[in-house]
């Protein structure tokens, strides 16, 4: 899939009609909708201002590859440029973010009831809503989770152009309810680091160890690692009672910070 990604900057009384001439029901996704190669659109609102008092607003269009997405739109330009003009009046600025190709999202079925999935532009709304909720507790232990994801724009650029591409992140589904992340990091030695977290409404539901499981058989039999490893807090107790259900051994009987736990595939 390509996905084509643009940011609009609007004055907070413009949000409204920028939203209803670019909606899932806009003469604009109409006229996009009559190929067979355009996969849907995503309107995302950031409401919290930038520095200049502005409103963000996302605006990403999904392909079947980015080869349809041209020719598509060089044999509709005077179309779709006529309807683009419309917003001239009322978008301030752009900023193109440009095409990105995904493949497939990876998706791991832990039991009947959690499933993990990658990241896609898809979770943008869930994860920044569950981070919302949750900011003092994601804060606890010096963590910097939620300093990280301050507005739905770093949710994007997490997905979009995350920090460390070689990160795997997945989503902790219950059902269709999103409830956390969990991630495996590679290092130099082809170990992985792996890190979680869970919503606060989602804690003492067994949703974590189950996936820390999962998660550790899935980097020893796809990922070909010999060591799974955390680095948790020493005052966070819970997430040291995860790791250490999961089999994970604490690498030294001390109080440094980070404490290490590891497990080593068998």
């Amino acid at each position: 899939m390509f996905i084509q990604v643009y940011e609009f900057y609007l004055e907070p009384e413009n949000v409204g009609a920028f939203e209803l001439a670019n909606g899932p029901n806009s003469t604009l996704r109409e006229v996009l909708g009559k190929s067979e190669d355009f996969l849907g659109a995503q309107l995302i609102t950031d409401n919290g201002k930038n520095l200049e008092g502005k409103i963000s607003v996302f605006s990403i269009d999904k392909w079947t590859s980015k080869e349809h997405f041209i020719a598509y739109y060089q044999e509709n330009d005077h179309i779709l440029k006529e309807l683009s003009d419309k917003n001239t009046q009322i978008i301030v600025g752009r900023y193109e973010y440009g095409g990105f190709d995904f493949d497939n999202p990876i998706t791991i079925e832990v039991d009947d009831d959690i499933t993990l999935r990658q990241y896609t532009t898809d979770d943008i709304e869930d994860m920044f809503d569950l981070i919302n909720r949750n900011r003092e507790h994601l804060n606890q232990h010096g963590e910097k989770t939620s300093d990280k994801y301050q507005s739905k724009i770093n949710v994007v650029d997490s997905i979009l152009i995350p920090s460390d591409p070689d990160r795997l992140r997945f989503g902790i589904w219950a059902g269709d309810t999103y409830v956390g992340t969990i991630n495996l990091t590679p290092d130099y030695s082809g170990r992985f680091e792996i890190g979680y977290y869970l919503g606060n409404d989602f804690m003492n539901k067994r949703y974590m160890i189950r996936s820390v499981n999962r998660m550790v058989q899935y980097a020893f039999d796809e990922l070909d690692t010999e060591m799974v490893y955390a680095k948790i807090h020493p005052l966070n107790i819970k997430s040291q009672s995860v790791v250490s259900k999961a089999g994970f051994i604490k690498s030294r009987n001390d109080n440094s910070n980070p404490v290490i736990y590891g497990i080593v595939k068998k």
